[in-house]
This record gives C-alpha cells, structure tokens and sequence, in this order.
C-alpha cells in the first residue's frame, strides 16, 4: 500500500507542479506610475488633482485585462498608446468607456483628468465578468 502511494504522488508531482508555475503567466500587475505620470490604476487615495496620468499595467503571457473607466470631465489620447488598448465605445449613460488590453507585457496609455469630478474605475481581470477590483476618487 505504501509503495503504492509514493509511486502515485511521484507520478502525479509533475502534473501539480507546472500548475503552480502556469499561475504567474495570468499575473497582472499596476506600477506606480507609467509613461506619463502617476498610474491611474494604482492610485490610493480618494483625492487626486487634475492633469495627465497613465492608464498602466503590465500582464502575463496569458493575462487579459479590461478596465472600465465611469466619470466626467476624462479623456485619453489614442496616440499615446504603448502597447496596445483597445477602446469601446462612449457610454452617455454612465460617462464611461471600456478599454480592453489587445497585447500581454506592458500596456500604457495617457489619460487626462481635467476638472473637479468623481472618477470611477472598474477592473475585469482574466474573464471575470464582475469587477475584479473597483476604485473611486474625486479630481480637485
């Protein structure tokens, strides 16, 4: 019996192990700040003052990402993509927009925020169909 079990658990070793591995391959992670300033997606505080920010993430080979961002006075500038968003369309109902990652690796985007207003961010990470995570904060 005992030789039984130790020939299973080393024949089944290799198949949980590279499980374990796989798992950082669907990571997403938020820096700080991106390519043009602080990182919206990092952001802590429910205060933030009007200007450029980066719409920043970095994912895993096999990570998607979308992030939903609900609010006034916003904007982004497509030309400033590194690496690749896709945005949707405009929602007036909500003043919002989903922007959708097309690439893994590192993806930036600049995002304006240019009057006192309430900014909501959802994001959806790895086919979740209900936010991963949500933030909001007021623009002064």
């Amino acid at each position: 019996m005992k030789k039984t079990l130790i020939i299973c658990s080393i024949l089944l070793l290799p198949l949980l192990l590279p499980e374990c591995n796989n798992s950082e391959k669907y990571d997403i992670n938020y820096p700080e700040s991106g390519e043009f300033g602080s990182n919206i997606l990092s952001v802590s505080t429910n205060l933030v003052p009007d200007g450029a920010y980066s719409l920043c993430a970095i994912l895993g080979e096999k990570a998607d990402l979308k992030v939903k961002i609900s609010g006034k006075y916003w904007s982004y500038s497509v030309s400033s993509a590194i690496g690749s968003w896709e945005s949707g369309e405009f929602s007036f109902e909500d003043d919002s927009r989903i922007f959708t990652a097309l690439q893994t690796g590192k993806i930036d985007a600049k995002i304006n925020l240019t009057k006192e207003t309430f900014i909501k961010i959802e994001s959806f990470e790895n086919g979740d169909t209900v936010a991963t995570w949500t933030n909001t904060f007021n623009v002064y």
